[in-house]
This record gives C-alpha cells, sequence and structure tokens, in this order.
C-alpha cells in the first residue's frame, strides 16, 4: 500500500469558496463587452445562487475556522490524501 499526499491545487481544486466560483464562473464566462452588460450579468449571477450554495459556503467557511482554530491561526497548506494499492 502507498500513501501520498498530493497538493490540491496540483489536482484542480479550488481555493475558492461555492459561491463565489459560481458567480465568477457566470460572470466571466465570455468577454464582458461593456459595464451595463457587466452589471446585468452579476445581477443575474447572484439572483440564481440556489440555498444549497449558500448552505455549502457556509460548510466551507465553518470548516476554515475550524482549521484556524485547530492551529491557532498557523499557515496550512491545503492537501488531498490519496491511499492506493501497489
Amino acid at each position: 500500500m502507498c500513501i501520498c499526499f498530493i497538493s490540491c491545487r496540483e489536482v484542480g481544486r479550488s481555493t475558492d469558496l461555492p459561491a463565489r466560483e459560481y458567480v465568477k464562473d457566470k460572470v466571466f464566462s465570455t468577454p464582458v463587452p461593456d459595464i451595463t452588460n457587466l452589471k446585468a450579468r452579476i445581477t443575474y449571477a447572484f439572483a440564481t445562487i440556489t440555498e444549497d450554495m449558500l448552505e455549502n459556503t457556509w460548510r466551507e467557511i465553518d470548516y476554515r475556522l475550524d482549521v484556524l482554530r485547530a492551529t491557532n491561526g498557523a499557515h496550512v497548506g491545503v492537501y488531498s490524501f490519496i491511499q492506493y494499492s501497489v
């Protein structure tokens, strides 16, 4: 058995919060032609955020605060734990 730690950034995991990532994806999916269009995209993105997205965002914030409390605010790298048989 081999145990590996791989940085989440290496495997493509975003460190953004779920609702923020959703808004960025909606707003900047294509180039923004003007400020009016940008305002409309932002308004639409926020209007379409679901309750589940907000709950997931809250859980992620709560988890990150727990990590800060456990480490007394020390910097912690974000890593995934991968275990596989050789």
